[in-house]
Order: structure tokens, then C-alpha cells, then sequence
């Protein structure tokens, strides 16, 4: 027999649990009240597996002897989501694999300027947490680049431009591609540089700006795309396209349809248009679910493509 010191309620030996770290002994019934207490709520931070006794830190994996076997499935889901995992050096780190696909979690020096995931093989950048770019170029130029790869996929996706002297988002609604901004800049809709009020007609081709395509400016002078194309043509060795999008395997989110005549996947996957009966043409995060304004996307996503309210 002996007393527990926290109920003060004599046991048999069988209902006490010894820490092997201290020795300090507990009936489970009061260490189970604790401790499944502490997971329902989410606390478990690795300060709070202490003996109740002496506060002296103990294995995780010790728990599994006095609560049930679903309030340790729940511990080992919660600590690997959070990262709480007991038993790393001070210099390790558990870290997540970026790759929306593989999210794979493995160990790393706390310091590392870049990670590698033990699965899939993905490399990034620990400082700015995109794909690695050590020796190509700087974190910022790295985010630049990326941003741009989103904003053009966006300006497809809502068919909106941004102004390039205010950087806001304008929708064009109707009229011509010689857009005008709030903040009275000048632009075009399709390539986005800023223009002159005298720019209206000359910057498109056959000064027609609502059909035909826009030129640029070289040497002071309004020249047609195809002749700098050709120019580009004769630079770039290899031009290498993106995948275009595939039969959509993934089901609306609202309607469960994936007929690829009226669902499309845009934004990297992220998004689903839907045009069936039901969806009428709304667009759905497949991360959460949501039913999205084409306004509210863009404040949908982080920078880096993560859905705020997943």
C-alpha cells in the first residue's frame, strides 16, 4: 500500500506509477486526470511533462502507462503538429518540408541556412523559406522572382492588373486596355507599364487599344512585340514552358464534380473554378474550402501560396 501525495488516498502498489527519473510515486488515476486534462487542452509544451513531485522532466513516451490509449494517439498527433518533440539536442530543430505535396517533418541543425527533405528530396532556404537559391541569388531578389510568378498566374486568374506607380489591383470592367488608376497614373492592362496620356492610341498596334496587342518602347520609339521577339529569339537557347494543366482530379469542394469541362485548377493547384449547376462559376480554396470572392483571393494566400485559414 502506499498514499498518493496529491490525493492522499491510500492504493494498492498496482494502482502507483514510480518516475524513473525520481522515483517520486503517484497514483495513475490522478496522473491520468492530469495529463489527458493538459492534451485535451492542447498544452503540451515539453515544461509540462514534469513529475507533479520534484518538476524534473521526464520521457513523453512514459504517459502511454497511465492514460488511454486514444489520449496518447492525440498527444502523438498534437507534439509532432507542434513540433513538441522530446529528446532533441539543443542545436535540433524538427522542421517542416515546404512541399505542399510531400509535408514531411524531419530533424535539423536549428542553424542551417537551407533544409532538404529526407522524402521527397525538396531544398529550401531557411531564411526566407523558399525554394534554395544559394549561389543563384539573394533572398530578396529570390522573393521578387516569386512574386512575380504568382502575380502573373493572379492577373490570368482574376484578370486584373496592377498599377505600377501605387502597386494596387485594378479590374478592368469594360473599355479599352489604356487604364487609368485612382491615383491618376497611366497603364497599360496588359503589359502594366505606366504610360503618358499621349500614349493612348500609339502604345498599341494600329493605335487600336481595345483588340490589338500593345508595343513597347525602344530607343524612345513605339516598336511591335514580334520585332523584339525575334531579338529574344536569337538570346535564349532554350525556352522551357510551364505544365499546362491536366484533366482536374480533384473534386469542387462544394459539388464534388470533376468533369474537366466545367472545373479548372489555377493558382498552383490552390483553386478551383467550378461551373456546374450548383457552383455557378464560384471559385473554392482547396485547402479550406472555402467559397472565395474573385476580390478576396489575393488576401486569401500568404506570400509563399499558404492558406491563411486553413
Amino acid at each position: 500500500m502506499f498514499e498518493c501525495p496529491i490525493c492522499l488516498v491510500s492504493y494498492d502498489n498496482h494502482e502507483a506509477f514510480t518516475f524513473p527519473s525520481c522515483f517520486h510515486t503517484f497514483c495513475k488515476n490522478c496522473l491520468k486526470s492530469t495529463f489527458e486534462t493538459r492534451i485535451k487542452e492542447q498544452n503540451i509544451n515539453l515544461d509540462i511533462f514534469k513529475c507533479p513531485g520534484c518538476e524534473i522532466p521526464f520521457d513523453q513516451s512514459l504517459i502511454q502507462n497511465f492514460i488511454s490509449q486514444e489520449s496518447f494517439k492525440k498527444y502523438c498527433e498534437l507534439s509532432i503538429e507542434m513540433n513538441q518533440i522530446f529528446g532533441l539536442e539543443e542545436d535540433e530543430i524538427l522542421a517542416n518540408c515546404l512541399n505542399e505535396v510531400c509535408r514531411e517533418k524531419y530533424i535539423i541543425w536549428k542553424n542551417a541556412e537551407y533544409q532538404k527533405c529526407i522524402k521527397c528530396k525538396m531544398e529550401y532556404c531557411r531564411l526566407c523559406f523558399l525554394p534554395q537559391h544559394k549561389d543563384i541569388c539573394t533572398c530578396e531578389e529570390q522573393k521578387l522572382i516569386y512574386q512575380d510568378k504568382v502575380y502573373k498566374d493572379l492577373k490570368v486568374l482574376l484578370k486584373a492588373s496592377r498599377c505600377p506607380k501605387c502597386m494596387i489591383f485594378v479590374e478592368k470592367v469594360a473599355g479599352c486596355n489604356f487604364m487609368t488608376c485612382k491615383c491618376g497614373a497611366n497603364f497599360c492592362n496588359l503589359c502594366d507599364i505606366q504610360l503618358e496620356r499621349q500614349d493612348h492610341y500609339s502604345h498599341f498596334e494600329n493605335n487600336n487599344p481595345s483588340y490589338d496587342k500593345c508595343k513597347i518602347k525602344v530607343n524612345g520609339q513605339w516598336v511591335t512585340r514580334p520585332v523584339v521577339e525575334e531579338v529574344k529569339k536569337v538570346q535564349i537557347k532554350q525556352i522551357i514552358k510551364e505544365p499546362e494543366n491536366v484533366n482536374n482530379t480533384i473534386p469542387c469542394p462544394n459539388c464534388k464534380s470533376i468533369n474537366p469541362k466545367i472545373t479548372r485548377l489555377q493558382l498552383y493547384d490552390r483553386i478551383i473554378h467550378c461551373g456546374s449547376v450548383k457552383c455557378q462559376n464560384r471559385a473554392f480554396c482547396l485547402l479550406c474550402k472555402r467559397m472565395l470572392p474573385h476580390q478576396e483571393i489575393l488576401n486569401h494566400f500568404t506570400n509563399t501560396l499558404e492558406c491563411k485559414f486553413k
